[in-house]
């Protein structure tokens, strides 16, 4: 290795370690030393475009992002890179393309994530059997990868197929999915929709223990709160209904008690 690829390797390991330490200044300042070492880089070209990204030069990441392709058409990567400000903009065919070509790539270890991600697309695009379709093979690639289950639970939900729903929601919650407060309160939401309280209440009471330090502690005490009321608006209304139905009967006997009285000729 020449001193020249020394730098350049040196300068690329600093960029991005900066990158994964979220210092977008210094990853920014060190990949383009690198780039300007070793111009043909593909894994460079990739990395600085994502610095650029996160410094919001949407146009200039774009810009190495596809270099990055022109100098190895391989570097999925930088298509999956690409594919993700495509997807933040709302350009959703161009960032299916770029998808569609890394799910031909058979040794890429994140396909689970593409596929993941066109499911994403194609439900925006309102095509419902693509979309399950996608979805369908990233929980084959990957059987634990919670997002998908909770994607899946979304999209049961939204036809109200509420037990298909609270199982995706459940399934979002296995092992270190468990930590994430999402799927649990979509979980208490579908026990309500089957009207299950009891069991939707202790969920809401879980997410206030073990959540309490985020926003889910709030959703969950204000969803208490109107399963609550509910409850008592729902005893009133029993209450309005039996004393409705003891003044009928009692009004009943008032009617069949009272003499009768005969119409007619008078003797």
């Amino acid at each position: 290795m020449s001193p020249e690829d020394r730098k350049t390797e040196i300068y690329y390991t600093h960029g991005t370690q900066a990158l994964i330490d979220k210092d977008y200044t210094s990853a920014l300042l060190h990949l383009r030393q690198a780039a300007e070492l070793d111009p043909k880089d593909s894994k460079v070209q990739n990395n600085l475009g994502m610095a650029y990204f996160f410094k919001e030069q949407t146009e200039k990441a774009i810009e190495h992002l596809k270099r990055a392709i022109e100098l190895d058409n391989k570097n999925s990567d930088a298509r999956v890179n690409l594919a993700g400000i495509y997807y933040s903009q709302k350009r959703y065919q161009l960032a299916l393309q770029e998808y569609f070509e890394v799910s031909k790539d058979l040794v890429y270890q994140n396909q689970f994530r593409t596929y993941y991600n066109m499911a994403l697309i194609f439900e925006k695009l309102n095509k419902t059997a693509e979309a399950r379709e996608y979805l369908a093979k990233s929980i084959k690639e990957n059987e634990n990868y919670c997002p998908a289950y909770f994607f899946e639970g979304k999209m049961n939900e939204k036809i109200k197929q509420y037990k298909d729903a609270l199982r995706s929601f459940e399934k979002a919650t296995i092992g270190q999915c468990f930590e994430e407060p999402a799927p649990h309160f979509a979980q208490a939401k579908m026990l309500e929709k089957l009207n299950r309280i009891v069991e939707a209440k202790d969920k809401y009471r879980m997410i206030m223990e073990k959540f309490s330090r985020t926003p889910y502690f709030a959703l969950a005490v204000n969803e208490l709160k109107i399963l609550d009321r509910t409850k008592t608006l729902n005893s009133e209304e029993e209450m309005l209904r039996q004393v409705r139905s003891e003044m009928d009967q009692l009004r009943e006997r008032q009617n069949s008690e009272q003499p009768k009285t005969y119409q007619g000729t008078s003797f």
